[in-house]
């Protein structure tokens, strides 16, 4: 399994350094991904969820035939460039409170 010291261990053996753009960037490609998973889990098939998830997030909420994950303000936001930590997280915390409200026996 990978661990994050093993990149840290990588860079350090060839004296490389990562950019905070180029870590974010990164970032944001995993959290896209989860997102995604997360949407297709949870959200795509409650309209109870999405409806929960445009109120908290401020966004329109998607009807039947618009609720894949590519139709979502969270997807569109993901690409955005520039994007900001901020504004990654605040989508993140937008599905968790969603989710709090609806399916809380699925969170840790």
């Amino acid at each position: 399994m990978y661990k994050g010291e093993q990149l840290t261990a990588f860079r350090k053996n060839w004296s490389q350094t990562a950019n905070d753009s180029q870590e974010l960037g990164r970032f944001l490609t995993r959290v896209d991904d989860a997102m995604r998973q997360i949407w297709d889990t949870y959200l795509m098939s409650s309209d109870r969820i999405r409806e929960r998830f445009a109120l908290i997030s401020g966004t329109p909420k998607l009807s039947w035939n618009q609720r894949n994950y590519a139709y979502t303000e969270m997807c569109a936001t993901f690409r955005l460039r520039p994007i900001t930590l901020y504004q990654i997280t605040e989508q993140i915390q937008f599905v968790l409170w969603a989710l709090q409200a609806e399916k809380p026996e699925d969170l840790p």
